[in-house]
């Protein structure tokens, strides 16, 4: 299956699942995996998920991101 067809599906999925009033993190989390599963493979995936979301989180301007709505709340 080509990247532009898993997408594709993928997009369509997303909706569907959006649609039944599913959140909308988890549901693009699980579309994610999903695609990266069908494209990559099981070790390489897995290994996405272990990385990808410490090395954004690790990123200075975005850890800065809540303190700042968090002022404005203020």
């Amino acid at each position: 299956m080509t990247p532009e067809m898993v997408g594709l599906i993928g997009l369509i999925v997303l909706l569907l699942i959006m649609f039944c009033r599913f959140w909308v993190g988890p549901s693009m989390i699980l579309v994610s995996f999903i695609g990266s599963l069908i494209l990559t493979g099981w070790d390489p995936t897995t290994q996405i998920i272990g990385s990808v979301p410490y090395s954004q989180t690790a990123n200075y301007t975005i850890a800065c991101m809540p303190l700042f709505i968090l002022m404005g709340t203020i």
